[in-house]
């Protein structure tokens, strides 16, 4: 009886290290294809300050209790309208769809112009 118990301890712990070891993986994709991009530009590669930050931000997804996992795994169900506005339910519901659907239509039109803002802002910080 102990035996798969301890079998299943040891897929769950090689499961954490796998899922460690591709995130670590994730963090230095991400800093290799940045690093790229402002060699592309004729910017400055990241600092090891900056690609530090990058790793430990990544990395750190894996905690079951970080913010920005929680609400990205929230985000493809429904959330629970809170007691003292369940009666505005529908019409939270009806503007938070508005919005929803105002934020797809702003990043598929205006992505290019936000990208030629930001290149513009790396190309002012390197003059």
């Amino acid at each position: 009886m102990i035996r798969p118990h301890v079998q299943l301890e040891s897929v769950q712990y090689e499961r954490a290290k796998f899922d460690e070891m591709l995130k670590v993986s994730e963090a230095e994709e991400v800093i290799l294809i940045t690093d790229q991009l402002l060699e592309s530009l004729s910017h400055p590669a990241l600092n090891a300050e900056t690609k530090d930050l990058i790793r430990t931000q990544i990395t750190s997804l894996g905690d079951p209790e970080h913010r920005v996992r929680e609400i990205v795994l929230c985000a493809g169900g429904s959330r629970q309208i809170p007691v003292g506005l369940s009666a505005l339910a529908e019409e939270l519901t009806a503007t938070s769809g508005t919005l929803l659907r105002y934020v797809m239509h702003n990043k598929a039109v205006f992505t290019s112009h936000y990208m030629d803002i930001v290149e513009e802002e790396l190309s002012r910080r390197t003059d």
